[in-house]
């Protein structure tokens, strides 16, 4: 386990996998097993997240104003997105995430604490107030 600083959170993260782990070490997985996502940390501070259920239902028009209310509703089931700034606390290991946008309307202006620790290439995020567990992995350089 590699110590962070907030240098080497910064660029782009795929997800690996994403739980949820009650008391009892039972593992949820809301977006299914293989569920997809991007964790990007900008040098100036800011973050953006999006996780996704690979498979989801396509919309019968190819316009995304104009789906049903059935075809919105069953899309964002399937999706968790925020964005905002960030602070990592390099002592205690910590990052806070604040939302300021969010599909969930009831993050917006929140900030939220996750615990983080490397291994190897590997960025382990946890939620300790949800039990959420997200694995990343450094993305390729893509320039």
């Amino acid at each position: 386990m590699t110590n962070i600083t907030k240098e080497m959170l910064i660029g782009a993260w795929t997800l690996q996998d994403y739980y949820i782990e009650d008391k009892q070490g039972i593992r949820e997985y809301p977006f299914g097993e293989n569920c997809q996502g991007i964790i990007m940390y900008t040098p100036d501070g800011y973050m953006s997240a999006q996780l996704m259920q690979a498979s989801r239902e396509k919309y019968s028009v190819d316009n995304m104003h104009k789906g049903t209310h059935d075809e919105y509703a069953e899309a964002a089931s399937g999706y968790h997105a925020y964005s905002g700034r960030f602070e990592f606390d390099e002592a205690k290991q910590e990052l806070r995430h604040y939302m300021d946008v969010s599909l969930f309307p009831n993050y917006v202006g929140q900030s939220q604490i996750r615990t983080a620790r490397l291994e190897d290439d590997l960025l382990f995020v946890s939620n300790p107030k949800f039990g959420n567990q997200m694995i990343w992995k450094k993305a390729p350089n893509n320039s």
